[in-house]
Order: structure tokens, then C-alpha cells, then sequence
């Protein structure tokens, strides 16, 4: 599975990719990754609803610390997207290197 950083993540958003965060909706109306293209598709939901998942353009997929999100990146793979990346570190990392963060 490939991963990437926070800051090859911002570089691509930078450029147009989609960021999915795989987290709960409650968790991501707590504190949201603050990005110009952005889908929220928890885990759980994602069978049903990753057909919302362009699979024409660059996805990184992210969560709250990477777990999830390598999980969701795998099922992806298996419906046969190549174009998806983890986020090492999720939410965690995102915001402990001073990224750009929505909050309530």
C-alpha cells in the first residue's frame, strides 16, 4: 500500500487530488482537515459509498491517526482503485505539524 507524509499530502491537495477522510462524521465535526477538496466517507459507510470516490483523479485517504485509513485504502484497492494513498499519521500528524484545521 502506498503512503505518504503530511507534506507530500499538502503538495498534492496543493494540486487538485481529493482528500477522504474515513473518519466518523461526529469526529470530523469536531475538528476537520481544513482543504479545498475533501469527502467524508466513514469506515463504516464505505462499501455502499465509495462509488462517490472519483476514480479518475488522485485520492489520499485519511483518518484520525492511519489505521482506518489503511484499511479503507485496502478495500479500495480491492474494487480496483489505483489511485489511492494513505496519510501516515492521520489527524494526529496533520494538526501537530501546523496544518490547516476546521474546528466547531
Amino acid at each position: 500500500m502506498k503512503e505518504i507524509s503530511i507534506s507530500q499530502a499538502v503538495k498534492m491537495l496543493s494540486q487538485g487530488a481529493l482528500l477522504v477522510d474515513v473518519r466518523e462524521h461526529s469526529e470530523v465535526e469536531q475538528v476537520a482537515y481544513d482543504v479545498p477538496n475533501f469527502l467524508n466517507i466513514p469506515l463504516g459507510e464505505l462499501a455502499e459509498k465509495f462509488s462517490q470516490i472519483p476514480t479518475q483523479e488522485q485520492v489520499i485517504v485519511a483518518c484520525k491517526a492511519g489505521g482506518r485509513s489503511a484499511k479503507a485504502v485496502q478495500f479500495l484497492q480491492e474494487k480496483g482503485f489505483t489511485n489511492v494513498i494513505n496519510l501516515q499519521g492521520g489527524m494526529i500528524a496533520w494538526a501537530e505539524q501546523g496544518f490547516p484545521i476546521k474546528t466547531k
